[in-house]
């Protein structure tokens, strides 16, 4: 089973509404990031070991970056 296959199965038990990922190199790695659809997420940068992105929750606008 591929990797994303697998994390949408995990997206789904979890209850998120979304997920991005960035697929592992060779069997090292490999990120994802989870949401609901009530958050708007804007993937500004992404690569094997970071995802930078844009958050908007209700009134509230962020920058999170995610470190591999």
């Amino acid at each position: 089973m591929k990797p994303r296959n697998t994390l949408v199965d995990l997206q789904c038990w979890l209850g998120y509404d979304r997920v991005y990922t960035v697929d592992p190199v060779n069997r090292w790695g490999g990120l994802a990031l989870f949401w609901e659809n009530s958050v708007e997420v804007e993937v500004l940068y992404a690569d094997k070991n970071i995802l930078d992105v844009k958050v908007i929750y209700e009134d509230k606008q962020f920058h999170l970056s995610c470190v591999y």
